[in-house]
């Protein structure tokens, strides 16, 4: 507070968080190659969150993306700065994951990679197909030992 003559002059300061949170450490690595025997399969993405900068807001939200579809939200770190989340259906062959963190005043970062699936069997593969073509009906069981009723 600045006093000069018969009026007073207040000063405030005002700092404004302009810096989106900083995404690190993800898993899976990008390219990495994961087995499922389920399609579409699940995996569990995690990556290290912080809001950045000098000015912090705190982190919002993170959010969980799998092939341009939202999967997964959260609101907390599973510890520290962790962030964890279930990543679903996820198709045999390179599937696009993106981890997109907001902090409390919506900035936001995003990082995104890919990982391939690779379909494991027990045992052959079986496909079964739908017969095609005319279906041969067989001819009606007698009845009444073998006479067919009048």
């Amino acid at each position: 507070m600045i006093k000069v003559g018969k009026h007073t002059e207040n000063s405030v300061h005002i700092r404004i968080d302009n810096t989106p949170p900083v995404i690190s450490r993800l898993s899976p690595r990008y390219g990495e190659r994961i087995k499922s025997e389920v399609i579409p399969a699940t995996i569990t993405v995690s990556a290290e969150v912080r809001d950045g900068g000098g000015v912090t807001s705190g982190v919002d939200k993170v959010e969980f993306w799998a092939n341009g579809r939202k999967v997964s939200e959260r609101t907390g770190p599973i510890e520290d700065a962790r962030y964890a989340a279930p990543v679903s259906g996820l198709r045999e062959g390179w599937n696009e994951i993106m981890v997109k963190a907001y902090d409390k005043v919506q900035n936001h970062s995003s990082v995104s990679f890919r990982v391939y699936i690779e379909r494991t069997m027990r045992g052959p593969r079986l496909e079964q197909k739908p017969p095609t073509g005319p279906q041969i009906q067989p001819p009606p069981k007698p009845i009444h030992g073998g006479k067919r009723p009048h």
